[in-house]
């Protein structure tokens, strides 16, 4: 491999994973606030008092900031973008996957953070809607 491509698919690594670790972040925050909301709402259920009705109330007001569609249209956002710049990298890869053991190696580290990546989001989002989707139903 050239140094010019070593650079690009650098650049490329580096670019995918701190977006992809930016982004697992904010899904890891969103999926424990509402892990947070459903102990909250667990704890104040069919309560009486003047309390437990009040934390009701805030659980339903916080799961209409948090149940949105904010977090699937910002994962399929920077999905995107990470495939775009893994088939770019790929493309770099192309060329030297049968002659430089390097360029394996870099394609092998790349497809398992795109696995991992792709299990995760996958994961956090559909925990995070079923955890949201059984607490509207128990708000209503």
């Amino acid at each position: 491999m050239t140094s010019q491509s070593i650079a690009t698919i650098g650049t490329f690594l580096t670019l995918t994973s701190l977006l992809g670790t930016f982004f697992y972040i904010q899904l890891t925050t969103w999926l424990r606030d509402l892990i947070t909301l459903n102990s909250k709402y667990e704890l104040n259920a069919g309560g009486t008092t003047a309390d437990e009705n009040k934390a009701l109330l805030e659980c339903k007001y916080t799961l209409r900031g948090l149940y949105t569609e904010l977090p699937l249209i910002s994962s399929f956002a920077i999905t995107i973008f990470i495939a775009v710049v893994a088939i770019l990298a790929f493309g770099v890869l192309s060329g030297y996957l049968t002659t430089d053991p390097l360029a394996v190696r870099i394609a092998i580290a790349f497809g398992v953070f795109l696995a991992i990546y792709l299990l995760l989001v996958s994961y956090l989002l559909v925990r995070g809607y079923v955890i949201g989707a059984r607490l509207g139903r128990r708000l209503i």
